[in-house]
């Protein structure tokens, strides 16, 4: 979901190079909050709480969302991360994690995706054991980040 106007959402989904008809979920279904201008000066918390649940409640078999920050819904101050926390009060079976990321952190995009990453892992890497299905195991290699600084 983005929490932001519709038009923001618009220029982020549906230009994508990937047609939605192949029955994938992720490209088929995008929610946006579409915050006006009232929400701009009176904030649009309870519109974004409002429309997670919505989101929720029209796919019932989905139970993870990733909420989006725009560049609208970061100058108000909406503080995504408390209302991410504060849904699965109501629906404990639900899970959110929030992109702090305006504008994915300026133009090449790369710093909010870097940010983003990062979140995640910090966030959700080792929070669930999945349950193993399978006689195979999926390895995967962390990769350990380096910052460097150019003086």
């Amino acid at each position: 979901m983005s929490h932001g106007p519709v038009g923001c959402t618009y220029d982020t989904w549906h230009t994508k190079r990937y047609i939605s008809d192949n029955d994938n979920f992720q490209l088929k279904y995008t929610y946006a909050t579409d915050i006006k201008e009232s929400h701009i000066v009176f904030g649009g918390g309870d519109l974004l709480k409002k429309n997670i649940i919505e989101a929720f409640k029209a796919h019932p078999q989905i139970n993870r969302m990733t909420v989006y920050q725009t560049c609208a819904s970061a100058l108000i101050g909406d503080d995504m991360e408390v209302i991410a926390r504060d849904v699965p009060k109501e629906m404990p079976d639900k899970d959110i994690f929030v992109c702090n990321s305006p504008d994915f952190a300026g133009p090449s995009q790369s710093g909010g995706h870097h940010k983003i990453n990062i979140a995640w892992i910090n966030e959700k890497v080792g929070t669930v054991e999945p349950k193993i299905t399978s006689d195979y195991v999926i390895n995967y290699l962390t990769l350990r980040i380096a910052h460097f600084f150019v003086s």
